[in-house]
């Protein structure tokens, strides 16, 4: 539960939380993995007033699955995954642990810290809040460690707390590309994320651009075997430059 969309659920995680648990329905149990303790507390006392119980993974259980997808996240979403097979084996679906482990290993799923190239690597991603970015940014240094040129291509939306997502992202980059997606007027302009870009790391390199193709395709240019170019802030963004980025690097795979 992080601080996104607050206009429509909420100030405090503990608001959006409740707003999230409206999905719990009567004698329903509940599989939840959110371990922030505020948050966790109003998903337990909903769960109370509709008589259904929350039920946990452990936290500290060993996960012997191997795992398609980039991230501690996503290892946190896979045990998720895995204590809700167990709930509805208990129910009298028949789940295999083969099953189980042929769809861990083989989910993909588009945009979330995609690797579209590995020679060079190119990421396509659509982090667009701070638990996001935070896992992005986690992922790179843990899982993605590049010797070459790092870059970005960032574009975001102006309801989003962007100077925060850009403390987060700065350490893991050489060079910020900022642009803007499509035509939207939620787009932050440009030149005004390069200059909160400037105010939290003066000496970092940046170009700013006036659409998003343009910018995939600056940063893409003289792109090394080493490098390493990063797509992300926006779904919209991501969604502008899904298939651009696929044609650009399709000999590169």
């Amino acid at each position: 539960v992080g601080l996104d969309h607050m206009a429509q659920l909420g100030n405090t995680v503990e608001e959006i939380a409740y707003q999230k648990a409206g999905i719990i329905k009567r004698g329903v149990p509940v599989v939840s993995g959110v371990w922030e303790p505020g948050p966790r507390r109003v998903i337990e006392a909903v769960a109370r007033d509709v008589g259904t119980v929350v039920q946990m993974p452990s936290a500290s259980a060993a996960f012997d699955f191997e795992l398609g997808l980039l991230g501690a996240h996503q290892m946190d979403n896979a045990k998720i995954a895995v204590k809700t097979v167990e709930l509805l084996r208990l129910r009298g679906f028949t789940i295999s642990p083969a099953a189980v482990a042929r769809g861990l290993k083989s989910v993909r799923w588009p945009c979330r810290i995609e690797v579209v190239s590995r020679n060079p690597h190119v990421i396509l991603d659509c982090a667009h809040n701070l638990p996001s970015a935070q896992a992005l940014a986690d992922t790179l240094m843990e899982s993605l460690p590049v010797a070459g040129r790092k870059a970005v291509v960032f574009a975001v939306s102006s309801d989003k707390d962007y100077p925060a997502m850009l403390r987060i992202l700065a350490p893991c980059f050489d060079e910020f590309h900022f642009t803007k997606y499509g035509i939207n007027p939620r787009c932050v302009p440009p030149e005004k994320l390069a200059e909160v870009l400037r105010e939290i790391d003066p000496g970092k390199c940046f170009r700013t651009y006036p659409d998003a193709p343009t910018a995939w395709a600056a940063a893409w240019a003289g792109t090394g075997p080493r490098d390493l170019v990063c797509i992300t802030g926006s779904v919209f963004l991501a969604g502008e430059l899904h298939e651009v980025v696929r044609r650009s690097v399709g000999g590169h795979n």
